[in-house]
């Protein structure tokens, strides 16, 4: 599986978030509901040509809380186009609901709306391939990858 994986100023950055908006919600609705995820790396779609593209653009945006996990969304502008990924950081403690449960997002999610650390926009990020064995991963053929910038700027800059 191919993944992105941020600049480190950026990981830091969303461990910090991540960890902020997890125990918000955790603490607003009285339970352990949603454990961390790691690493903080994107799956991307396979095929996309992001090895041999011109990437233009990669911006991280606010966190997004679901019932099942809370993310960071990204885009990546490749070529003539966009592809969205996204950094899973938490996901639902099933164990922990129960049908009567209802849970508050509405804190987080407006915290989120208003949050000044985004969006992130990056310079530089890695890919890789990501490996699972047992509990564990690793990647392999970490490359990594300069943002050119916005295709229009740089056209006014060739001319």
């Amino acid at each position: 599986m191919k993944v992105l994986i941020p600049h480190k100023d950026a990981l830091f950055t969303l461990a910090k978030e991540a960890k902020y908006y997890l125990n918000l919600f955790n603490k607003e609705n009285k339970k352990n509901f949603f454990f961390p995820q790691f690493p903080l790396w994107a799956p991307l779609p396979e095929n996309e040509g992001l090895e041999n593209g011109k990437i233009y653009g990669m911006t991280i945006f606010s966190p997004i809380f679901t019932e099942l996990d809370f993310y960071f969304p990204i885009e990546l502008g490749l070529n003539e186009k966009k592809i969205a990924a996204r950094i899973t950081f938490a996901k639902k403690n099933a164990s922990a609901f129960t049908n009567q449960e209802n849970l508050s997002f509405e804190k987080v999610r407006d915290l989120a709306k208003e949050d000044k650390n985004f969006p992130l926009k990056q310079k530089s990020f890695r890919l890789a391939t990501a490996l699972f064995e047992d509990n564990g991963w690793q990647t392999i053929d970490e490359k990594w990858v300069k943002v050119l910038g916005s295709p229009s700027l740089l056209e006014k800059q060739h001319h």
